[in-house]
């Protein structure tokens, strides 16, 4: 069986995504070594599930904290060095996640190994990045590189795909991979409910549900604007937190959850929501929420762009603070209705799990995997 050698920055325990989930159902068709750094901050690490196939085996490395000064920085990267020098050799894929992975190791890839970018972001757009001149430099090279020297390129989203393209004047084949939900999230049930401090206080309140990361890209002034509006709303969300949650009795932060609790969370929600910037690092995002929150049967709403346009038959779409505030509205007096039949949402995220997203790139592989 053929081997890959999975290099991300995603902590296997991280609220699961797109990595792990692609890896996983490598893993039925590879043998999958998962590498990924050691975190120190834990904050936002959640117990995911462990790997249960016998082809995935997951691989930390070692690295130093403070890795943002130059010398720990140069230290960790001798380190990774060390440690994957005797091991890369053995691989015929090499899966890389971001482009200062590459930087990194490109002195030590064997000649004759395939090398797969899997691009899920805009790394240039994220805040930090764009606040420091040098980095930014430092990634524009190091991708420019990779997208050059790929054998296969992966693109989570077409809008990124087709920015990243231009960047650098490429016109290599590629294909796009969207996001997706899991099959084991699908399979949950509805008597299942989570609860938390003070949940029984909000019994009588519309409950709006937000699950996956809270950072710079979350508008929470559309969130208290909805507040100070409607008085029966609560807002409960969960992931893995960058920022600070402003101050509100109706605002529930739980902090990462499990998938088995997001699940039960998903049973006493009355509404899911996206509620972002409209800004140029969200319009390379393939949201996998909207994946999951279709498969919840209720109203759904989420920011309008490029991203959403697949979605648009099954969720509501806002352009606008006023368009928010206006279904938010809508939902307060329970007016707000599932868009499509339940049954239409389950047609719709089966056709759209990552078993079935990774067929698509064992299709377009090379070396293909062995017939079993």
């Amino acid at each position: 069986m053929q081997k890959i050698l999975f290099l991300t920055a995603t902590d296997w325990w991280w609220a699961k995504q797109r990595p792990q989930f692609i890896a996983e159902g490598l893993s039925e068709f590879y043998k999958i070594t998962y590498t990924f750094p050691r975190t120190y901050k834990t904050r936002n690490i959640v117990k995911c599930q462990k790997a249960t196939n016998p082809n995935l085996e997951l691989d930390q490395v070692f690295k130093l904290p403070l890795d943002r000064f130059r010398l720990i920085r140069s230290i960790n990267r001798m380190l990774l060095l060390l440690q994957l020098r005797p091991i890369i050799p053995l691989y015929d894929i090499i899966w890389i996640t971001h482009p200062d992975i590459y930087k990194q190791i490109k002195s030590i890839l064997p000649l004759n190994t395939s090398i797969v970018y899997d691009c899920m972001d805009d790394y240039l757009e994220f805040p930090n990045t764009k606040r420091n001149k040098k980095e930014a430099s430092g990634i524009f090279n190091n991708e420019r590189m990779l997208v050059n020297n790929a054998n296969i390129l992966i693109f989570s989203a077409e809008y990124l795909r087709n920015k990243v393209l231009a960047r650098y004047e490429s016109q290599k084949k590629c294909s796009i991979v969207n996001n997706a939900v899991s099959k084991e999230f699908l399979l949950r049930s509805d008597d299942e409910q989570y609860s938390f401090p003070g949940f029984h206080d909000f019994k009588g309140h519309i409950k709006l549900v937000y699950t996956g990361t809270i950072s710079a890209w979350f508008d929470f002034d559309l969130i208290i604007r909805s507040l100070k509006r409607f008085d029966n709303i609560v807002y409960i969300l969960a992931g893995p937190l960058e920022i600070k949650v402003p101050s509100n009795s109706r605002i529930i932060y739980l902090g990462p959850l499990s998938h088995q609790n997001i699940k039960k969370l998903y049973n006493i929600a009355d509404a899911f929501i996206m509620p972002f910037h409209d800004e140029e690092l969200i319009r390379s995002v393939d949201p996998v929420k909207v994946y999951e929150y279709i498969s919840g049967c209720k109203p759904v709403i989420v920011l309008k762009y490029s991203g959403t346009d697949k979605f648009k038959d099954f969720v509501y779409r806002y352009s606008n603070p006023e368009e928010f505030i206006a279904l938010v509205g809508q939902l307060s007096e329970r007016n707000l209705k599932l868009k499509k039949s339940k049954e239409e949402c389950n047609v719709f995220t089966r056709a759209n799990t990552w078993e079935s997203r990774v067929k698509e790139i064992v299709f377009g592989l090379t070396p293909k995997p062995e017939k079993t």
